[in-house]
């Protein structure tokens, strides 16, 4: 059972990795190549691109379904009262973009967890023998922290390949930590935060 819900959390984020290079690139295309172009139809193409992230990012839940057929998300205040789990400060009920998580870790007298090592995460699956961590969180491939709602949070590792892009990381498949990628720091995610 432990071995099939780790051999599906890595089929998983692989495919979270995709849909973060897809949306990488259809971003790059929609905002740097339609101004290049003086082709009106091209450049109204390439204006509709943002469709393809927001249409895939509203799949991948579907594709994150574990073996009990429940979503690997759950709704925004679902930890109850004001327990946080240990090493957090602050946990925020709502989605805000990555200069927005920032600001509000920094009014909490914190700040978002960075990613570890992540010069290993470059096509890490699961935690290995020389694990990628992400503060608080846990290693990639680990438990999700308990009382922690299972969504979308910014870390503030900044992506060094692309301007305006930070990593997220995610629980997948029945509560392992999985790492979304680089996603646009304009997109909404969770935060949460620590010292």
């Amino acid at each position: 059972m432990e071995s099939s819900r780790r051999e599906i959390a890595a089929v998983t984020i692989r495919i979270e990795q995709f849909l973060a290079e897809v949306n990488r690139q259809c971003y790059s295309l929609s905002t740097k190549d339609s101004a290049a172009t003086g082709d009106p139809l091209m450049q109204r193409s390439l204006s509709l691109l943002w469709i393809v992230p927001l249409f895939l990012s509203l799949l991948a839940p579907l594709l994150t379904i574990g073996a009990s057929g429940q979503a690997a998300t759950t709704a925004p205040g679902a930890q109850g009262g004001d327990a946080l789990p240990p090493g957090f400060i602050a946990v925020s009920e709502s989605r805000m973009d990555w200069q927005e998580a920032n600001a509000y870790c920094q009014k909490q007298g914190g700040r978002l967890p960075r990613i570890n090592n992540s010069a290993a995460w470059d096509g890490a699956e699961t935690a290995g023998p020389d694990p990628v961590g992400i503060e608080a969180f846990g290693v990639l491939g680990g438990d999700w922290p308990a009382l922690l709602p299972k969504a979308y949070y910014w870390t503030g590792t900044q992506d060094d390949t692309e301007p305006g892009y930070s990593w997220g990381v995610r629980a997948v498949q029945d509560g392992i930590i999985g790492v979304i990628g680089a996603d646009a720091e304009g997109n909404h995610l969770r935060v949460a935060c620590i010292r």
